[in-house]
């Protein structure tokens, strides 16, 4: 069974504009890898990423989908372009949708991916098992989704996410299976 998370936009634009705070003029290159590394933070420490973000593996590195389409417009956003890669914020950002964790995660983001050059960037991020895992893939494909399995080191959280995610499957064909009409309904 997959793990699968929900992807909540609201809580991915409060995320970009925390990021941009932290860091004016960051570029989406290096805000790619920061969610990256935060959302696998957050995976083995806490058991879910911050915002429900799904992956692809691209020739550059891992790439949040979401974020990434984000990052590509600017007009009409509480974002702008700052330079011809980097972005800023003057908005304000809406603190209530983080928990403490969320924001250990994306400090740690931060920490290991802001401040590093492109090529360093690339490096590290092509070092982390879930590129290497879909590397063999992109010789014939511009982008391969990354499973969240591929994410997790830590062997009890992802134990623990497989047992969840097989247990809630369960619990929805139990609630069918168990569901009986009147015998005069007509569907």
């Amino acid at each position: 069974m997959c793990i699968q998370f929900t992807l909540n936009p609201n809580k991915a634009m409060q995320t970009l504009l925390w990021i941009l705070t932290q860091k004016p003029d960051i570029n989406v290159y290096n805000i790619n890898k920061v969610m990256f590394d935060a959302d696998c933070y957050s995976l083995n420490n806490f058991g879910r990423p911050i915002y429900g973000e799904q992956y692809v593996a691209m020739k550059f590195g891992t790439v949040p989908r979401f974020m990434y389409d984000l990052t590509k417009v600017t007009k009409n956003m509480p974002f702008f372009k700052s330079s011809l890669h980097g972005l800023s914020t003057n908005a304000t950002v809406d603190m209530s949708v983080f928990s403490p964790s969320d924001l250990e995660a994306l400090q740690h983001g931060i920490d290991e991916y802001a401040d590093l050059n492109f090529g360093n960037v690339l490096n590290k991020n092509h070092e982390h098992q879930a590129w290497k895992n879909r590397e063999q893939e992109l010789s014939y494909q511009n982008a391969v989704n990354i499973p969240y399995e591929d994410m997790i080191d830590n062997p009890d959280v992802l134990e623990d996410l497989k047992d969840l995610g097989n247990l809630t499957q369960n619990m929805v064909s139990v609630s069918y299976t168990h569901l009986t009409l009147p015998t005069n309904s007509r569907v």
